[in-house]
This record gives C-alpha cells, structure tokens and sequence, in this order.
C-alpha cells in the first residue's frame, strides 16, 4: 500500500474522541503498514499528545482554530500534501472490515471508479459493551460483513442506520480535479451527501460495495458533532450544489472550490473531456445506477423494487 494515504481530520472534544483515533490507527497500521498516514488537528492547542506518542510514525499536523471546526481544510490540505496517488479520507471513530479498503484501492488501479466509498451504507452505531468488544478483539469478520439491515445484530448497543459517509477513497488527482472536500461547509451536517452528489454530477461516479458494511463507534458529541447554526447553511450549499447542470458545477469548482496545483490546472479541460469519454465508452452511468439499485436493493430487501422507479427519475439527473 504504499500508493495509499489516510488522511484523518481532527478535533478532541472528548476522551472518547482520543479513544476512538487509537483504536482506528491501530486498525491501519496493522492492516496498512506501508500507507502514509495523515493525523489533520485543528484547534486552540494540541490535544493529540497520547496518539503521536502511541504512533510516532504517523505524519501529525496542527493547525491553529479558534472557530467551527474545518474538516474539509483539513482533508485538503492532506491531499495537497501527500504525493500518493490514492487517499483515504475517515473520521475518527469509524472502522469497517480492511478487505473493503483493498477492494477499494484494487478498483481505483484498475480505474473501475473514480471514487469509492467502500461499504453498503448500512452503518451500525455501537457502544457500550459492543464497542468494546470489536475494538479489543478487532473481529471485523463477524460485524464488519453485514449486508442487510434485517441482518444486524440485535443488542441494545448496536442501532443501525443508513449514512452514505464516514470514509471514502479516490485517485488523488480525481479530487484536485473536481474540488476537494467542499470547503463552504464548516462543523457539522451535509458535507458527506454534497460530496458524493458533486463528484457525481461531475462525472467522477461514486462506487459503492455491496459485501462491507460501516462501524460507528459511539462517542461523546462536542459543540462540532451535533446540529449548530451551520447545519442549515450547509444545507443550503448542498442544494445550490445539487441544482447546478454539469458545466455550472465545473465552473463552480473552477471558482470557488478550487484546490488543483497550476500544472493540474492547465490539464483540467483536457482531463475532464477525457473522462466523459471514458464514461461514454465504459456506459459509466449506467454503471453508476446499477450498482446504486443494486445496493438498495440488497440492503432494504425485494420489496425496493416497488419504490426503485423515483430513484431512477432522481439519478437521471446526473447527465445533465
């Protein structure tokens, strides 16, 4: 995996936050030893100390923020600085099953997909003596494989839900191309849903995998972890973002979203015109759509295919 570059944004507003970040870097550099790892610290003072002492090795970068917690500055600048040429993107308190992210990585070599996010968005909040569980024992068989909702296990300290974010792995130069992490949306809400809907509309389609689901280890929530005054504001620049036809987000990205070094810049038509190509000879939509059905389909079970058609009118959208 040396191709490979997690990039993982920070804030410590708890002891479980701390708890959470050790118990993920353990997962990767256990699963990943050859990735470069990116700890992303935002705020008034360093909190980090007990993770950077437990993995020297991890690449930490503080960044001083008396304001809203800014996690898409934050991956940005991770991807600006790594000279990988995939990166992960995950939070703090996630971990899911490492074959997800090996599959991941495989189809971003092999260019089936621009963008993964590398589960089925059932994601499953655990706590308590779960959450113990899976983090001392690491049986990532056993709760990271769960392809249904019927199918999740059912304790008082698992509670699943459908998320389509927590993590996501892309070509580096896919998202210098297309803008990053949107850096309007500041603390919390719609950062995950505008990111897939733009790369989408863009052309880069986002892939899901239907074999993996998302663990959410439970935490205390600081002041950045729940809805605040730029929960609505973010919501509005996720439906400016999701009205815009193609080229109006092309020149949105140019504009006001733009992270790409000069040199990638002077590429950018002739890259953006190669990958509509591509698109158009690989039935990239089609693809897209398919695998979004498909996903569907699995984890809400055959009664889906009364309700799939509005889900064809909404994605039709994407080829305008």
């Amino acid at each position: 995996m040396d191709d490979l570059s997690f990039i993982i944004p920070i804030r410590v507003d708890s002891e479980d936050r701390i708890n959470n970040c050790l118990a993920i870097l353990r997962f990767i550099t256990r699963y990943f030893p050859g990735a470069q790892v990116q700890l992303i610290e935002q705020d008034t003072v360093s909190k980090t100390g007990r993770i950077v002492a437990a993995f020297p090795l991890v690449q930490h970068t503080f960044e001083l923020n008396s304001g809203r917690f800014n996690k898409a500055r934050a991956v940005n600048q991770g991807v600006l600085g790594s000279a990988r040429a995939l990166i992960c993107m995950c939070d703090t308190d996630i971990l899911l099953h490492p074959d997800a992210i090996r599959q991941a990585c495989a189809r971003l070599r092999a260019q089936r997909g621009r963008v993964v996010i590398p589960h089925n968005r059932i994601c499953i909040d655990v706590s308590g003596a779960m959450k113990d569980e899976i983090v001392a024992e690491g049986d990532l068989d056993r709760y990271g494989k769960v392809r249904r909702f019927r199918d999740v296990p059912r304790r008082k300290d698992a509670n699943a839900r459908d998320c389509n974010g927590g993590i996501f792995l892309a070509a580096r130069e896919t998202l210098l191309l297309g803008g990053g992490v949107n850096s309007k949306m500041i603390s919390y809400g719609w950062e995950d849903t505008e990111f897939v809907r733009r790369f989408d509309r863009l052309g880069y389609y986002t892939i899901l995998l239907p074999e993996f689901n998302l663990l959410h280890l439970e935490h205390q929530r600081g002041a950045d972890s729940r809805v605040n005054e730029m929960f609505d504001i973010n919501k509005a620049e996720f439906e400016k973002v999701n009205a815009m036809p193609r080229k109006q987000l092309e020149q949105y990205v140019d504009s006001e979203l733009d992270i790409a070094p000069p040199d990638l810049k002077r590429q950018r038509p002739n890259l953006r015109r190669r990958q509509l190509l591509a698109n158009r000879l690989r039935f990239g939509f089609v693809r897209h759509l398919l695998n979004k059905i498909r996903i569907r389909l699995q984890i809400y079970g055959a009664t889906e295919i009364l309700r799939h058609a509005p889900v064809i009118r909404r994605w039709r959208g994407l080829r305008t």
